[in-house]
This record gives structure tokens, C-alpha cells and sequence, in this order.
């Protein structure tokens, strides 16, 4: 089996979405929304071959000073980070109103267990540069010979 790492930089310097924000729904939808675009331009940018096997995602942060932090609190921007890789959903009609797609690569066909597994969030030591980033370790089927 073919294994390839990819690590992939995001734009945003903290994560966006914490389990102890309390915001409004809508608003919290349009950052999930904006986070799984990025993800989704940036994997294209990154031409990552699909379909895979199987996906392990790693979320990375490195903040700006050194306080405390749960790195389970970063769940929910991991969360909407994974989601990203896998397949996203077509507009579709809800009575008079059109839902709009929902982006996704589509490396892997869905995100269970069997095609995809993500880690507990890694929080490295403060840095003058904070910075956010995704590691996939994709491993690809292996070729019919």
C-alpha cells in the first residue's frame, strides 16, 4: 500500500471554533462553512490524489503565548476540518427554499471509522508566529497488477 503525508497550512492564526464559544447558531454555521472551503481549496491546490484508502488527520496548533489549553477544546474546528475531506452534498430543494452545497473534497467516500480516523488536537509549544495546520497520512489502495 501506497502511504503519502501531506500537511496542509491554514490561514487562520487560532482556531475559530472552541467547545466553550456560545455564538449563534447562523454564525456559527458560516465559520464552519468558511473553514471546510478552505480545506477544500487547499487540498485541491495540494492536487492530492483521490480516492483513498483510508485517512488519519492530525489538527495542529501553535499559539502565541503559554497558557493553558485543552487540546480537546479544539474539537469542533477539527471537526469541521475533517468533514471537509470527505465528500460535501449537492444543492438541494427544501420546500420554496434552495440549502446550498456543502463543500467537500471527497478523498475519501465517507467519514466513519472505515475510511477515516482524526486524533485528539496537538498543541505545541508558543511561538511568536502562531499558526494552525492539518497532517493527513493517506494511505492509497494498492494498484491491480
Amino acid at each position: 500500500m501506497a502511504v503519502s503525508v501531506v500537511t496542509i497550512p491554514l490561514t487562520f492564526n487560532k482556531p475559530p471554533l472552541s467547545m466553550n464559544d456560545r455564538m449563534h447558531y447562523m454564525k456559527r454555521a458560516r465559520i464552519v462553512r468558511q473553514i471546510r472551503e478552505e480545506v477544500t481549496v487547499r487540498l485541491r491546490a495540494k492536487r492530492v490524489a483521490k480516492p483513498a484508502k483510508h485517512v488519519t488527520v492530525e489538527f495542529h496548533y501553535r499559539p502565541r503565548d503559554n497558557r493553558t489549553r485543552d487540546p480537546l477544546n479544539l474539537a469542533p474546528t477539527q471537526k469541521a476540518c475533517v468533514d471537509a475531506i470527505g465528500p460535501g452534498t449537492p444543492a438541494r430543494v427544501r420546500g420554496r427554499k434552495v440549502a446550498p452545497p456543502v463543500p467537500g473534497y471527497g478523498l475519501v467516500p465517507g467519514d466513519d471509522p472505515r475510511y477515516l480516523q482524526d486524533t485528539v488536537p496537538t498543541i505545541h509549544p508558543a511561538n511568536k508566529n502562531p499558526a494552525c495546520w492539518l497532517r493527513l497520512i493517506i494511505t492509497y489502495p494498492e494498484e491491480d497488477q
